[in-house]
């Protein structure tokens, strides 16, 4: 049984859809026209033989771009999300690290608003893993007295 619901408050379009995929029935959601002007898409993925519903949203407020793949990274399977054009222009990158036999998902963040650079970056400290935030400054805007 398959659902269409058109025509709700703010002109959005909801719209249900039954899918096969690997002998699998799915209820896929995809969602049109939102105030924003965003659009929600459902994908079906198949990733070390598991099936993977991954969603990607495009076109949101400030024209924001929110992806998430599928990676294999060491015998592990991750879900990264990719977001860009956030509205003060950042960029937000989640990356994978192998550092001393831990699997670390490392978010970067560059372009924020005072232009500063945000980088995550892993230390090893008495014996355990340490994930230390380092945020480096626009050196415009920093004076002699803060330094």
């Amino acid at each position: 049984m398959v659902h269409f619901h058109s025509g709700e408050p703010g002109g959005t379009d909801t719209i249900f859809t039954l899918t096969m995929y690997s002998g699998h029935l799915f209820l896929a959601h995809v969602q049109t026209g939102e105030p924003a002007g965003a659009v929600t898409v459902f994908t079906f993925t198949m990733c070390l033989g598991q099936l993977i519903l991954a969603r990607v949203q495009t076109g949101e407020c400030r024209g924001a771009v929110t992806v998430f793949t599928l990676t294999m990274y060491s015998g592990h399977r991750i879900l990264a999300r990719f977001q860009t054009d956030e509205p003060a222009g950042a960029d937000t990158v989640f990356t994978l690290t192998m550092y001393s036999s831990h699997l670390i998902l490392v978010r970067v963040q560059t372009g924020e608003p005072p232009g500063a650079l945000a980088v995550f970056s892993l230390t090893m400290y008495s014996s355990h893993l340490i994930l230390a935030r380092v945020r480096l400054l626009n050196l415009q805007a920093l004076s002699l007295s803060s330094l």
